[in-house]
């Protein structure tokens, strides 16, 4: 499995537009491509920057998601990729939610 890290600089944009589209268009996309086993988006209230993790089954998947969203693929979620990288994963570890826990 692979992890994909990305960092979004937001550049000041408004938080919540950049939460609806990425709750409306970008995890949606991100689910539906080949690989994908789970994904994590994260923000600061007091920071410009925004992260993402999701993990892939092999290198090859990892890419295909950096090509559509990573540093040449535009403006995401009204920011800019300021950071990308791939990763092998060394090991991972889960706490089940019930679905009215999850957050997106």
């Amino acid at each position: 499995m692979h992890v994909v890290l990305i960092e979004v600089d937001t550049n000041g944009k408004s938080s919540e537009e950049g939460r609806q589209l990425l709750r409306d268009q970008i995890v949606p996309a991100v689910q539906k491509l080949p690989g994908f086993r789970s994904g994590v988006w994260l923000n600061k209230s007091d920071s410009d920057h925004g992260l993402s993790l999701t993990i892939w089954d092999t290198r090859e998947q990892a890419e295909g998601m950096v090509s559509m969203f990573g540093p040449d693929s535009g403006d995401q979620a009204g920011g800019t990729v300021s950071r990308c990288e791939i990763n092998k994963v060394t090991a991972s570890a889960f706490a089940f939610f019930s679905p009215g826990n999850l957050l997106i």
